[in-house]
């Protein structure tokens, strides 16, 4: 059984022992996900605390409906279903708003950033991703959403497949289109 398969063993585990009223076991799923619904949130609204906030309310959701999940599934689609649409809420509410703020964590940028001697080369790559993530954040919702899920998250196709609930060859159709919509915008310089 390979680290994925125990994990969501252990969280299919938790969650038999939540629905038969051991509510403490839900601190498996929190420690479980936490990191990567972080980071999720993080790069959809690119606002720590925004982020911060978004993880709290979607694990709230997911325990206010883990009754509506069916044991024979996989958990770690639901749950990013979930988190999905409550984030897509949050981000037209924050758009709306105007008050969306570019501050992803220093630490989290030089993790990415490679190795360099040259401080001139390190900033040139934090504003080019920072071009990036502006780029990306102009895409229609549906082309945001998968470059968000496989190139931040690192998700495969099949994976937004089972997230998003569409076909395999819509999500490499979106993928493509997303592509080319990044590009036209990049080089437009807009």
């Amino acid at each position: 059984m390979d680290e994925y398969s125990n994990q969501e063993a252990a969280v299919l585990a938790a969650i038999q022992d939540i629905l038969s009223g051991n509510t403490e076991s839900y601190r498996v799923i929190v420690d479980t996900y936490e990191r990567q619904m972080y980071h999720l949130a993080l790069n959809y609204l690119a606002s720590r605390e925004d982020a911060e906030e978004a993880v709290q309310e979607i694990f709230i959701k997911i325990y206010n409906n883990l009754d509506k999940f069916s044991l024979d599934r996989r958990f770690f689609p639901w749950m990013y279903t979930i988190a999905l649409n409550y984030l897509k809420t949050k981000y037209k509410k924050i758009k709306r708003r105007g008050s969306r703020q570019k501050d992803l964590q220093e630490d989290e940028e030089m993790e990415r950033m490679p190795a360099s001697d040259n401080p001139e080369e390190e900033y040139q790559h934090m504003e080019t991703r920072q071009e990036l993530r502006n780029a990306v954040d102009r895409l229609p919702d549906k082309y945001r959403e998968v470059i968000l899920l496989f190139y931040f998250q690192g998700m495969d196709v099949e994976g937004i497949t089972e997230v998003m609930d569409i076909g395999k060859e819509n999500v490499k159709s979106r993928l493509f289109r997303a592509r080319k919509k990044l590009k036209e915008i990049l080089d437009s310089g807009i």
